[in-house]
């Protein structure tokens, strides 16, 4: 006796929304993330090689170990990214890429202000001093936000005074905080476009392909941003891999 056939896929994927390409089980990738994700592995691909790198050939002039901290955290939180975006994860992937974004603020104040690596002792006694200088309620805010004694916001703010530009601050308003939903609360879009894309309209579709590619062009700046200072510091020779990344995606944009 035969078994019976199992049913296809077949009618359901005929009714898919346009615009939606087929991703994982019944999960989906958008066109963006189709388009997208060979460079976002390309960008993993560089971050793990110049991790890879940095213990063989060390640099000067910033913390080290504490830049590879932060450089390995963000690999790391890139690789996840990568993974959720290739299963059709893409709410998920969104709440990393805020926490990369959260590493690439981070890294790049330690970078600016620290310029060298602290003994224990010496920690200990700048703190010591710093405690000295402030109130208990501004040394609070010191211990609560990390070394700059700034928040999030205050630190993009920070970089961006020193660049003259707003870059920072507004993708901290514009995509950070958006991306913060995926952590607090639940999109109802979203919600609704991982149970049925057919139900989800034309304007909705195209709402969420511009969500991931936005999403996308951030996470490859960062990597690419962080890689470069890595570079520099480092002399880790991947300038020419650095202008062939940002080559290609610059070529992926008018295509």
């Amino acid at each position: 006796m035969t078994n019976p056939k199992k049913p296809t896929r077949t009618g359901r994927q005929k009714n898919r929304a346009p615009g939606v390409a087929q991703g994982i089980g019944s999960l989906t990738l958008s066109q963006a993330i189709t388009l997208r994700l060979p460079r976002l592995h390309e960008a993993l691909q560089l971050c793990e090689d110049a991790q890879s790198a940095i213990p063989r050939r060390p640099g000067a002039g910033v913390a080290d170990t504490f830049v590879k901290a932060f450089f390995f955290k963000a690999t790391r939180t890139l690789k996840a990214i990568c993974l959720l975006y290739a299963q059709g994860l893409s709410e998920e992937a969104q709440s990393l890429v805020r926490i990369l974004f959260e590493l690439q603020v981070t890294f790049s104040t330690f970078v600016v202000m620290v310029p060298g690596t602290p003994t224990r002792e010496e920690h200990e006694r700048t703190e010591r001093e710093i405690r000295a200088r402030y109130s208990e309620q501004d040394f609070a805010a010191l211990r609560k936000n990390g070394f700059s004694g700034q928040s999030l916001e205050g630190r993009c703010a920070t970089l961006d005074e020193r660049s003259g530009g707003t870059e920072y601050t507004d993708t901290y308003n514009i995509i950070y905080r958006n991306f913060s939903r995926n952590v607090h609360s639940t999109d109802l879009t979203e919600a609704l476009m991982c149970v049925d894309p057919t139900a989800i309209t034309p304007r909705a579709i195209d709402l969420v392909e511009s969500r991931d590619h936005v999403s996308c062009d951030l996470v490859l700046s960062i990597a690419h941003e962080m890689v470069r200072v890595i570079n520099r510091e480092f002399k880790l020779g991947l300038k020419s891999r650095l202008d062939a990344l940002r080559s290609e995606e610059s070529l992926a944009h008018t295509t």
